[in-house]
């Protein structure tokens, strides 16, 4: 078996994966060419975020997370997948077999200082993206303002969500 310093990271992005299609069949479809895209990997990696939206019995996705854990199972793959605690308890938490080849990480808020050097970290990308340029304390201001209004979120996301929605209505 490979080693870990071998992996390649695949983002699977559940939006585009099912995006446009009119059948459960067409995004088993695109599922299945992901995992054949997989197979030229000696240790593929898929890194999928919100996997509790698969599992949703709402959204009729059950049977990509079927394929899923046949993928796991074989071994042919591994994942590193995301979703906050309430999801997790609400749709993965039932789903034993799927469940049971992950390890369960807790990531906790950063603390303000690190949640800043993270935000400060991902500007550059934002302000390229919007074609902006930088105030002088914009990381500073948003964490503020994300602590403030966004409490339901939390950092360094809801500043880094905040930064994009704002600069994505003034440019």
């Amino acid at each position: 078996a490979a080693g870990f310093s071998e992996a390649r990271f695949l983002e699977l992005n559940l939006t585009a994966l099912t995006a446009g299609t009119s059948h459960k069949s067409e995004a088993e479809d695109r599922l299945k060419n992901v995992f054949i895209y997989t197979e030229q990997f000696e240790c593929p990696v898929l890194i999928i975020e919100d996997i509790h939206i698969l599992f949703d019995k709402n959204r009729g996705y059950h049977g990509l997370a079927d394929m899923l854990k046949l993928m796991l199972m074989s071994g042919e793959v591994m994942m590193i997948a995301t979703t906050v605690t309430e999801n997790f308890r609400k749709t993965l938490e039932p789903e034993v077999n799927f469940v049971r080849y992950f390890e369960q990480v807790q990531l906790n808020e950063p603390k303000t200082a690190v949640a800043q050097k993270m935000i400060e970290a991902n500007l550059p990308a934002l302000l390229k993206h919007y074609e902006c340029s930088l105030q002088q304390n914009l990381p500073g201001t948003a964490l503020r303002l994300a602590q403030r209004f966004l409490k339901e979120k939390k950092l360094p996301d809801a500043a880094i969500d905040l930064l994009d929605r704002t600069l994505s209505s003034v440019t």
